[in-house]
């Protein structure tokens, strides 16, 4: 079973991540912090400029192709269209061939998720950012809405989990148990 676990930053994907390989023991893909433009050269999305951000994304990008590639089994935390919405997201106005460039790979990603994944697992924002987040809510729900839009188009199986790590486990897994 191939998963992505989709939603905005602090929605609670990469502890679904890890608690769902707990029970499971499907290996989960994981990447280089976002907070990472450059390896060993923390900066906080916040402050990154639109180049930095753009590499940010294809480096990720590349980082989540490889890791699903060499799993036939996995759980992506995140997904393929993770990097773009947070580049677009981020992105000013004024950078129009940068935005271009993104909005066409995602738009290109999306259509082809069915190859990757055989189930999206929305997971939905449900708490509050804590106060040291390194986004603001708009942020956070503006992501929401590219990764909404993008995986309700891409015609791939959606699971939407709510409540608590063990609900949302809870519910995974029986998916997974009534789809065998």
């Amino acid at each position: 079973m191939r998963l992505a676990l989709v939603g905005a930053h602090g929605a609670g994907k990469t502890t679904l991540a890890n608690a769902l390989h707990a029970q499971t023991g499907i290996g989960v893909v994981q990447l280089s912090p976002m907070r990472d433009p450059r390896p060993g050269h923390r900066k906080e999305l916040a402050d990154c400029s639109a180049a930095e951000i753009c590499q940010l994304a294809v480096r990720r990008s590349w980082e989540r192709v490889r890791g699903e590639t060499a799993a036939h089994s996995f759980i992506s935390d995140g997904s393929v269209l993770h990097e773009w919405a947070y580049l677009l997201a981020r992105l000013p106005d004024n950078e129009a061939v940068l935005r271009g460039f993104a909005e066409g790979v995602a738009i290109d990603t999306w259509t082809t998720l069915g190859e990757r994944y055989d189930l999206i697992v929305w997971v939905p924002v449900e708490f509050p950012l804590p106060a040291d987040a390194p986004i603001t809510t708009e942020f956070q729900a503006l992501l929401d809405s590219y990764l909404n839009s993008w995986v309700t188009a891409s015609g791939v199986p959606i699971l939407t989990v709510r409540g608590s790590v063990t609900e949302r486990v809870a519910t995974v897994a029986y998916f997974l148990r009534e789809a065998v």
